[in-house]
């Protein structure tokens, strides 16, 4: 199951209309709405796929996220610098933020992070094969 904030590519990688819930019109609420969904679903894997111009908006569902603790949620985030739903502006002081340290320090079971398509693909099995909440970072 998908809950995402990045949903315009969504189409391309996802043909499973049945479970795929996009929220492209709610800024800052995918990991909100993958919590639910993990808390509701708990024998489905829940794939939460987040911006850091959304993420930033909401910062506290990190730590909520973490306190629920739901072991089979995955929020991916596609770190980019900028607000990409709204039209591209750069998110001021985007590349400070340490996004690793955010995650782990708010609590998530397991965090990794990978900036190049081929790390991402030999590491993915690691990722799913972890107990969440699991944090990916991915830089873009």
């Amino acid at each position: 199951m998908n809950a995402n904030n990045v949903g315009f590519g969504l189409p391309s990688i996802s043909s499973n209309d049945a479970l795929d819930f996009p929220i492209s019109g709610a800024m800052s609420k995918a990991s909100s709405v993958g919590l639910g969904l993990a808390l509701a679903q708990p024998d489905r894997k829940i794939m939460v796929l987040d911006g850091d111009g959304s993420l930033l908006m909401n910062l506290g569902t990190l730590v909520t996220l973490s306190n629920k603790a739901p072991k089979n949620m995955y929020h991916f985030l596609f770190n980019n610098g900028v607000y990409a739903v709204t039209g591209g502006q750069p998110i001021p002081g985007a590349g400070k933020v340490d996004w690793e340290d955010m995650a782990k320090g708010a609590g998530y079971a397991a965090v990794f992070s990978f900036d190049n398509l081929e790390d991402l693909t030999t590491g993915i099995d690691a990722v799913l094969a972890s107990e969440g909440p699991v944090f990916i970072h991915l830089e873009i």
